[in-house]
């Protein structure tokens, strides 16, 4: 049985006019690292990507202590913004799995492009604002169907396992 919790108020509301997430947010995940709560998410600014009709996501953060009051971190900037015309996040970067592993975050992503193709990505953090894209930016290779995207991956201690949805056989 949930309940909902904040009398359920969203937790963290649009950004100001003019900020990365006036629009929307979306794609939140959360992870409790160090005694506080860390939230990505998609900022949505309500522009277009380049040549198509798609929204702009960029990855944002904020922070809790209680997992209710959220204060945006990195003074509302992105911690990833959108790659370079060409990459696998040209237009989006968003929809990700988070995971601590010893001293730096490791995380998965959807990417999306000019191409209007899903392609999961991979970064590496120190401290969750900082990201670095493994795989030169490139994305991840051996994934089964068209389209990929909403990584979610599990460690049992011996190998990694990734769920992802994709597009097979031409059809969602």
């Amino acid at each position: 049985n949930w309940k909902l919790a904040n009398e359920g108020r969203p937790v963290l509301g649009l950004g100001p006019p003019g900020s990365i997430d006036q629009k929307g947010l979306a794609h939140p995940f959360v992870l409790k690292s160090g005694g506080k709560y860390m939230m990505w998410y998609g900022a949505i600014d309500g522009t277009a990507g380049k040549g198509t009709h798609v929204r702009v996501e960029r990855l944002a953060l904020a922070t809790s202590e209680d997992g209710i009051h959220w204060k945006r971190a990195n003074d509302g900037l992105p911690v990833m913004d959108i790659g370079p015309e060409g990459s696998i996040d040209a237009i989006q970067a968003s929809g990700m799995h988070i995971k601590r592993i010893g001293d730096k975050f490791v995380m998965w992503y959807g990417g999306y492009d000019t191409t209007t193709e899903h392609k999961i990505g991979f970064a590496t953090s120190s401290d969750g604002i900082h990201w670095t894209r493994g795989n030169d930016g490139k994305a991840i290779t051996g994934l089964q169907g068209k389209q990929q995207l909403g990584p979610s991956v599990h460690y049992d201690g011996n190998r990694y396992y990734m769920l992802y949805n994709t597009e097979l056989l031409g059809g969602w």
